[in-house]
């Protein structure tokens, strides 16, 4: 995914968002302005409530970008190169240039997102409660609040056991170290991903058909989550039947293929007097090697 617009760098870091991003920023910008500001803070204006709504955009996406550093930070400590990150429709990708080399480390990139966001969902639920026993006022009260919602939903939510959300990964790392081979776990969490993406797709349409417009982002998540799920578990079983195929064997050549080799006890010469008995031998080559032998 390519970005569409730089922000800049953090710990050498490229960051940037994705065109679709913005678009979902003025939906969610109306959608809290006109559903939730006027509902838990009343007796606001409409200037108000827009200016609330997109500070509260803002934070959820700045909670994002924190957690996909939380991936990135630590994958770098994994000496994991990271490309860069990308802010997009359905949240954001880190894009690390190779897969951890150990259980462990697999563990510990996948667990720092959501750790990252359990910290900041603690943190703002702890201001929402002094803005409200300060009284600094609803419409702060009401944004402080949806980002600590939002942070913990986002945590709850890659959770889940299935590829490619942060707790498919951490399940994946856990069954690596269990059974020994990183493509048979990839393989067994990426069913879990299309499952659980299947029944995302499916709870999104009886959402559509009872009314509620959530069904349509609903399905967006099961569909990401399952054609992801379905490219990780190709993948996976490519790799695993390239490691299960025998080696195929290498030609091996002699070398001069036109002299040939005397008997035991003879040469082709008579040797000279004193000389050591001749030994008869031949240098093997193989294909794109030095020679091995005599």
């Amino acid at each position: 995914m390519r970005d569409s617009l730089r922000l800049g760098r953090v710990s050498g870091i490229p960051i940037g968002v994705h065109w679709s991003l913005l678009g979902f920023g003025l939906f969610a910008i109306v959608n809290l302005a006109v559903s939730l500001y006027p509902v838990f803070a009343p007796g606001s204006g409409t200037i108000a409530y827009l200016t609330a709504a997109t500070l509260g955009v803002i934070g959820l996406f700045a909670s994002i970008l924190l957690h996909e550093l939380g991936h990135s930070l630590v994958a770098q400590r994994e000496d994991i190169s990271v490309d860069g990150i990308t802010l997009w429709l359905l949240g954001g990708v880190a894009r690390l240039d190779r897969e951890p080399d150990s259980p462990g480390a697999a563990f510990r990139v996948a667990a720092a997102g959501p750790a990252v966001s359990v910290v900041l969902a603690v943190m703002a639920g702890l201001a929402t409660y002094g803005v409200y026993a300060l009284g600094f006022g609803d419409l702060l009260f009401v944004t402080v609040g949806y980002l600590a919602l939002a942070n913990a939903s986002l945590a709850l939510f890659n959770l889940l056991p299935a590829l490619p959300l942060d707790g498919g990964r951490i399940l994946q790392s856990w069954l690596w170290h269990r059974n020994g081979n990183r493509h048979r776990a990839t393989i067994s969490a990426a069913r879990l991903g299309r499952l659980l993406g299947g029944i995302a797709i499916v709870v999104g349409l009886f959402e559509l058909f009872s009314g509620s417009s959530t069904g349509i982002w609903t399905m967006m998540l099961g569909w990401f989550v399952r054609r992801s799920a379905t490219a990780e578990r190709r993948h996976a079983r490519r790799r695993l039947r390239a490691e299960q195929r025998p080696p195929r064997p290498r030609p091996v050549w002699l070398w001069p293929p036109h002299v040939p080799i005397p008997p035991p006890g003879s040469a082709p010469f008579p040797p000279p007097p004193g000389a050591a008995p001749f030994r008869p031998g031949a240098v093997v080559l193989e294909v794109d090697s030095w020679p091995t032998g005599n």
